[in-house]
Order: structure tokens, then sequence, then C-alpha cells
């Protein structure tokens, strides 16, 4: 047995104990999707709920983290792009599985928004449709 396996199972002697971090894929950065940042980001408004151990449970720095909540501060207080409540009046009509869509009109531009197109996706649309205006 070499000297550098004893002292890493005892945790004594010379010569002291390294640690190695091995960091594996591109650049060594991790790619979070939108629902999952956003998903991460709610843990953190939860009442009670502390940054630094919702970013510990998920393998991230608290830094990173605030970072992510800024960003999202920052875009929803953008001019120009922002969500307006949603008053039905009476019962809503029973919808068919699949068939249920959102329809956006402003001027002459309608969008149509299928109940399975992700969130990030339809984002893409609305800010590409705002650079055409």
């Amino acid at each position: 047995m070499l000297h550098d396996e004893i002292s890493f199972e005892t945790g004594g002697g010379e010569p002291p104990v390294r640690r190695l971090d091995v960091v594996s894929g591109p650049g060594g950065r991790r790619r979070w999707t939108r629902e999952a940042k956003m998903r991460i980001i709610e843990e953190t408004l939860r009442p009670g709920a502390n940054v630094a151990d919702v970013a510990r449970r998920h393998g991230l720095v608290p830094q990173q983290l605030y970072g992510w909540r800024s960003a999202v501060r920052a875009r929803e207080s953008e001019p120009g792009l922002s969500f307006v409540p949603l008053a039905l009046e009476g019962a809503p009509a029973s919808i068919a599985s699949g068939s249920a869509a959102i329809v956006v009109q402003t001027g002459d531009l309608t969008i149509r928004i299928p109940a399975s197109v992700s969130a990030d996706h339809i984002e893409r649309v609305f800010l590409a449709a705002r650079m055409l205006s």
C-alpha cells in the first residue's frame, strides 16, 4: 500500500490529503432549462424559504440563484411585455382534450397558441412579434 493511500484512508500522516474535483461537459457548465430555473426560483419565494438552502439542494451557489432572480425581475419590468388579468363571463365551456388554444389579437396580427406549446417557445414568439411591430 502506498503512503498516499494510507494518509487518504486514515486522514493522518504526510503528505496531506488533497481534493480533486472532476467537472465534465463542455466548459464544466451546466445548462438549465427555463422551466427548471423558474421552478427553482419559485422555491426561493415560498414563505420561510432560505436561498442558500435551495441553492445547495440543487447544486448551485447562492450568487447564481440571486442572479437568476434579478434577471427575471428585470425582464418582468420591461415595458410593453406583461401579463394581463383574464376575466371570464359565465361558466367556461368544456374543451375537448388537445383542442385548447389561446388566441392573441393585436392590430392585424393574430397568434394562436396550442395547449401543448412550452412557455419558453411562447415567449420567443411574442418577442419576435414585438420586434416586427
